[in-house]
């Protein structure tokens, strides 16, 4: 039962996100483009059944790799180099963003054993 309220939870939180992420996305759409999306939604949804290959349009870049963290710091390595500006800002983005994710580890860890 605990199991199953954590997962509760933990739905309504993304559920919570995702609005966000969507309103985010939608913001710079117009009412066209909102009622095409919405159209292919009722579309897929109805075809889900009989044609799973309806529901491709839910997929992020079909076909395309995700961009990876390292990816994106090369990319802005180089911006940096072509540009000539401040060399070094994305070594120091890239050092502080890992400084916070071992910060995050520490806190994890030390919350799981408080937790025991």
């Amino acid at each position: 039962m605990v199991t199953t309220g954590r997962r509760f939870k933990a739905a309504v939180t993304g559920e919570e996100d995702s609005r966000v992420d969507l309103l985010e996305f939608t913001a710079n759409s117009t009412p066209e483009e909102l009622e095409v999306w919405k159209e292919m939604e009722q579309e897929s949804q109805a075809a889900r059944l009989t044609n799973p290959e309806a529901m491709d349009i839910y997929d992020i870049n079909p076909g395309e790799a995700a961009v990876t963290r390292s990816t994106l710091q090369i990319s802005l390595l180089e911006d940096e180099d072509q540009h000539g500006t401040g060399k070094g800002e994305t070594t120091w983005l890239a050092l502080g963003i890992k400084l916070e994710e071992a910060q995050c580890v520490v806190l994890c860890f030390t919350v799981s054993i408080l937790i025991e």
